[in-house]
């Protein structure tokens, strides 16, 4: 997990760059970069053998989310759960998203 608190929250938070993007893709391989309405996200989905194992990944990242202050789109199906980090104030990929992604992998490998 990350110690990282919600700096992507503030009016003076930056997005990432497109170098920046590209080398954190580099880093997070099971991510993607994908745009909707005009805004980037960083998005992963996980597989699981039912719905109860997705579901209980989802509240695995709900507990990342609340420790930190900043907080995913969780799309819980039948043996998926899709992922989307973006920081809505700046309405793009901040260096926190990144982070998290991380963290996500790590607690969901």
């Amino acid at each position: 997990m990350t110690n990282v608190r919600c700096v992507a929250c503030s009016p003076e938070a930056q997005p990432l760059s497109s170098t920046e993007l590209s080398a954190a893709l580099a880093s997070l391989p099971h991510w993607q970069l994908e745009q909707r309405d005009q805004i980037s996200m960083l998005v992963r989905k996980y597989h699981y053998a039912d719905f109860a194992s997705a579901l209980a990944a989802a509240n695995t990242l709900g507990a990342l989310a609340e420790t930190n202050g900043h907080h995913p789109e969780l799309v819980v199906s039948w043996g998926t759960l899709e992922v989307r980090w973006w920081s809505h104030k700046i309405r793009a990929v901040h260096e926190l998203d990144v982070a998290l992604a991380a963290a996500c992998d790590q607690l969901l490998g």
